[in-house]
């Protein structure tokens, strides 16, 4: 099975002050972390899902990205690119 490849682009104003610097940066290491998350589970739910254990995935208001990339695909599929 290929690796998928994931990128995310933060994009914040320049700080102004030292304040602000440590502020970006806590900022961007912080949504590192729940990213990481959000796509490690993505990851086992597509192999679960992949190897018929389990037929369906019930998505909450916690998996916002993964309903996101399926929304997203839906609309592709149902209307092209």
């Amino acid at each position: 099975m290929a690796k998928p490849f994931w990128e995310f682009r933060l994009h914040m104003r320049k700080p102004k002050a030292a304040a602000e610097g440590i502020a970006v940066e806590f900022n961007r290491v912080f949504n590192r972390g729940a990213l990481r998350e959000d796509v490690n589970n993505m990851e086992m739910v597509h192999s679960m899902l992949k190897s018929g254990a389990k037929k369906t995935q019930s998505l909450g208001d916690q998996e916002i990205l993964l309903r996101h990339h399926y929304k997203v695909v839906v609309y592709h599929v149902r209307y092209g690119y």
